[in-house]
Formats: structure tokens, C-alpha cells, sequence
């Protein structure tokens, strides 16, 4: 797992469901990046749609909950970016 992926899983862990924009705000991202990574979470399923926002599957609900997961997610913030 990259650190940008393992930054948009700790975002959906501390704050729910996400659209791309909140994901890309809430983590520091730009909203490329952070589409990136959704996009790689989706098809290791991790993450899923659900509308228009994106939260954990089941394979993704546990590997957060595993002491893999919760090192993998333990990634220093970003400041906000100037959108």
C-alpha cells in the first residue's frame, strides 16, 4: 500500500464515507491523487462506491482492523492544500 492510498483508507477510518473531493481535502491530497488511489483501493477491494461517496468494503473493513492495517493507516497528515 502506498502512503497516498494508506492517507485516503485513514480518512474513510477517522471520518465515514468520503466523496473524492472530501477524501482530497481531508487528507491533504490533491483530487488527482486521491482519485489515484481510490481507484487502486476499489479494484484491490478494498474501498467501494456507495453513491456518490466511497467507504470500506468488507476485505477493507478488516484489514483496517488488523495490526497491519492499523500500522499501514498510522501516516503523518498533510497540511491542507490551497485548492
Amino acid at each position: 500500500m502506498t502512503i497516498t492510498e494508506a492517507r485516503v483508507m485513514a480518512v474513510v477510518k477517522l471520518h465515514g464515507p468520503q466523496s473524492i473531493a472530501e477524501a482530497a481535502a481531508n487528507s491533504g491530497l490533491s483530487r488527482r491523487q486521491a482519485r489515484a488511489a481510490i481507484d487502486e483501493l476499489a479494484h484491490r477491494d478494498l474501498l467501494q462506491s456507495v453513491g456518490d461517496r466511497w467507504d470500506f468494503t468488507d476485505r477493507g473493513r478488516g484489514y483496517v482492523n488488523t495490526p497491519r492495517g492499523r500500522n499501514a493507516l498510522d501516516v503523518p497528515p498533510l497540511k491542507a492544500q490551497a485548492r
